[in-house]
């Protein structure tokens, strides 16, 4: 013992070296630390790291009170040279490991919890991976069957439940992952573009949503499978209830009023908005880590016609014939009819009527030759819809006075004196 206490205390290289060998060994559990091994490795060698740093420390006051200062200073050299290194070791290292557990295609053992007895069915959860917050889901039922629905990438873990009332219960996360699981027939849908998508047997994961076109899947055994067959949501959603959420590893929990992700988000009039006008342009924004901001115009007779906007700056202008234009900055132009409460988009060099019952704007398209111009959209039940209804714009746009701006922050401006266009021909 006396020999390894001179070793490490009267010697500049023996804690370094301590130090070197357990900090080695830190990083070698760290890069395979998808396997159990390396995690009991890193763990047996951090202690290790903890100790000789320690000890370094020790022996480096030891040299200052022996007044050996060429072995003192030589130890703090090392030791903040190695710190610095040793982290940024470990960050490359870190990354270099999650690289191995993709490769690899990593996943730790499904967690069965226990019986919630609020609802008939369970949501297991199984880590993705070794070090982020990141989990497979799945809806387990009675009978032992179980349904894989869209992976936890980050933060999205905790599922909110509400009751459906026809023994069907919904599911939604935070990003508005939203599911319907049928306790009677043990199944999952997946809900988007307002229409359910029947999952199959075998599902683990959600890949790709296209809107209410389809939902890619992937199986357990690595198959993909594009989903077109759906439901509309018609009034399923309707009357629910919340019960409470899943959190990791699928405890059930009470929920309060922030996580009902489906909560109704009341319509706002932008701040600012003329009075004296037919319509008001209103906006919200959905609930939830990425939800959607919609916009919509109201008529005086309560009427709504939804809105393209981006939150963008737009500048809005009267028209000569008593009609409106918004104008975008990406040059997207809408034409507002107080008078029909409908609304156009400038396609091709023509107005082209939005399609009446249109809930979610998806895009605008037209022919080579400018013959076939198209305002395409989804209605209430997820259905798609088309207006192709259009007369040239021609001399439609000339003479606007300019009534204000749509700024970036959802605020109305009117247009002052000095603005250009606020009186003649808008620029």
């Amino acid at each position: 013992m006396k020999k390894i206490g001179k070793f490490l205390f009267d010697t500049w290289y023996g804690a370094v070296a301590a130090c070197a060998v357990s900090g080695a060994g830190v990083l070698a559990g760290t890069l395979f630390g998808v396997w159990t091994a390396g995690q009991i490795v890193q763990l047996f060698f951090g202690v290790l790291l903890l100790l000789s740093g320690l000890t370094l420390v020790a022996a480096f006051v030891r040299s200052l009170w022996k007044r050996a200062w060429g072995r003192a200073a030589v130890q703090l050299g090392i030791g903040v040279v190695g710190a610095v290194g040793f982290v940024m070791a470990l960050i490359a290292t870190f990354f270099a490991s999650a690289g191995i557990a993709f490769a690899l295609g990593w996943r730790g053992k499904w967690i069965e919890p226990e019986k919630n007895g609020v609802v008939p069915f369970e949501v297991e959860y199984r880590v993705a991976h070794p070090f982020l917050a990141e989990f497979d889901r799945r809806v387990a039922f009675a009978s032992g069957k179980r349904v894989g629905i869209a992976m936890d990438t980050g933060g999205l873990a905790d599922l909110t439940v509400y009751a459906l009332g026809d023994d069907s219960y919904a599911l939604m996360d935070r990003a508005r992952n939203l599911f319907r699981v049928d306790v009677a027939n043990e199944t999952v849908d997946a809900g988007e573009g307002r229409k359910w998508f029947r999952l199959p047997d075998g599902t683990l994961d959600i890949i790709m949503r296209g809107f209410s076109r389809g939902v890619e899947v992937r199986l357990e055994g690595g198959e993909e499978k594009w989903l077109e067959e759906r439901v509309p949501f018609g009034e399923t959603l309707d009357g629910r209830r919340m019960l409470g959420k899943f959190v990791p590893y699928g405890r059930f929990e009470a929920a309060t009023d922030d996580d009902d992700w489906l909560a109704e988000v009341p319509w706002e009039t932008l701040p600012g908005w003329p009075e004296e006008l037919p319509f008001a342009l209103e906006w919200r924004k959905e609930r939830g880590l990425w939800g959607n901001e919609e916009w919509q115009l109201a008529f005086a007779s309560g009427k709504t016609v939804p809105m393209r906007l981006h939150g963008m700056t737009a500048t809005l202008h009267e028209m000569t014939d008593g009609n409106f234009a918004l104008q975008e900055e990406d040059e997207h132009t809408c034409r507002i009819r107080p008078g029909d409460e409908r609304l156009d988009q400038m396609v091709f060099g023509a107005w082209v009527e939005w399609p009446e019952g249109l809930r979610e704007y998806k895009g605008a398209s037209w022919s080579r030759d400018g013959s076939r111009r198209c305002v395409e959209g989804v209605d209430e039940n997820g259905n798609e819809v088309k207006g192709t209804n259009s007369v040239p714009v021609n001399a439609t746009m000339e003479g606007m006075r300019l009534v204000g701006r749509v700024s970036g922050d959802r605020k109305f401006e009117r247009a002052g004196a000095g603005d250009a266009g606020a009186e003649g021909e808008a620029e």
